[in-house]
């Protein structure tokens, strides 16, 4: 290839699906195993300065940047393969984002397709039962012998086989939420939710329900287990989820038969929302960071702080402050 290496670590994401999103994961498995991108020395530099030396590593091609000096090239080199890290983190989040939205609009739009077409069925069921019945009564003049060909000449066998069908879904009812027709879509979320729970470094509380099931699943996937197991963590799923991941047997108090696919889409979905709200982090991500991230560090802040007070003419104790602001005239 005519392109050099630090060229395809600053290419911008491709447009959202699963190949994208598992070439995101490669290019970020790759920046992780070179131990550049997040090597604990960068933290010791401001991150105005690291910011400005990666904005160089954009904008100047690779044998551009060979006419600088060995030191700033290769500070200008590593600041750019962090931002690199942080920029494919942030993809690989929103590109998730965007795919199970996908799956959730698919399995909304099939369940509204299936109420609308739910009142033609009760009336086509109907008439095709009005029929029947006249050809079933019609002792006289259609013997038992010929029922079954003149009912298929009425209403061809292909025809009776989704008429069934329809009559079983009117019978069993709607489930009430899209969320029972998302397994439907469950092989286009593994194309890359393997690869998404094994390579993004996602960072959970301690004793999180959601970073068990997580960890749960990328064993499953190592081991190339079709089915999950009785002791798959299900302390994450929301109350919306559980009857059809578990299914009405396990609701009902007998032994769970965990749904994979609904079990899969249920922690994207719960894993995407918990990233959005916080609870979940991506280390290395800019967007989806820790929030103690963008503070000073506590070490620096103890170390550092008289001097800073000092400098803005504020007194240290916060009582103190409190007082000054009492007698401020107003």
């Amino acid at each position: 290839s005519t392109r050099s290496r630090l060229d395809t670590f600053r290419l911008p994401a491709a447009g959202a699906s699963a190949a994208a999103l598992v070439a995101l994961t490669a290019r970020l498995d790759e920046l992780s195993s070179l131990g550049l991108a997040r090597w604990p020395a960068l933290q010791t530099i401001h991150p105005a300065t690291r910011r400005l030396l990666a904005g160089w590593g954009y904008a100047y091609d690779a044998w551009s940047l060979r006419r600088f000096e060995p030191a700033k090239r290769r500070a200008i080199l590593v600041c750019t393969l962090e931002a690199a890290f942080a920029e494919a983190a942030d993809a690989i989040v929103e590109m998730q984002d965007k795919l199970i939205t996908r799956v959730h609009n698919r399995a909304r739009k099939y369940r509204a397709d299936l109420l609308h077409a739910t009142d033609a069925a009760k009336a086509r069921a109907v008439s095709v039962l009005e029929d029947l019945g006249g050809l079933v009564l019609d002792e006289p003049n259609v013997p038992d012998a010929e029922l079954r060909a003149r009912i298929y000449a009425h209403h061809p066998r292909e025809e009776m086989s989704l008429l069934v069908e329809g009559c079983r879904g009117l019978r069993e009812g709607d489930p009430g939420s899209h969320l029972g027709f998302v397994g439907r879509w469950h092989a286009a979320t593994r194309q890359y939710s393997p690869a998404l729970l094994e390579t993004a470094p996602l960072c959970f509380p301690p004793g999180s329900e959601l970073g068990l099931a997580v960890e749960h699943l990328r064993q499953v996937n190592r081991d190339g287990r079709r089915k999950l197991g009785t002791d798959a963590p299900l302390g994450f799923l929301p109350p919306r989820w559980r009857r059809h991941v578990l299914g009405p047997a396990a609701c009902a108090g007998e032994e769970r038969a965990i749904s994979r696919p609904h079990y899969e889409v249920a922690l994207l979905s719960t894993l995407n929302e918990r990233i959005k709200s916080g609870d979940v982090t991506v280390e290395g991500s800019r967007r989806w960071a820790d929030f103690d991230n963008y503070l000073i560090a506590q070490p620096t802040w103890a170390a550092e702080r008289l001097a800073h007070y000092a400098a803005l003419g504020l007194p240290a104790d916060p009582a103190e402050f409190v007082a000054g602001l009492d007698r401020e005239p107003k």
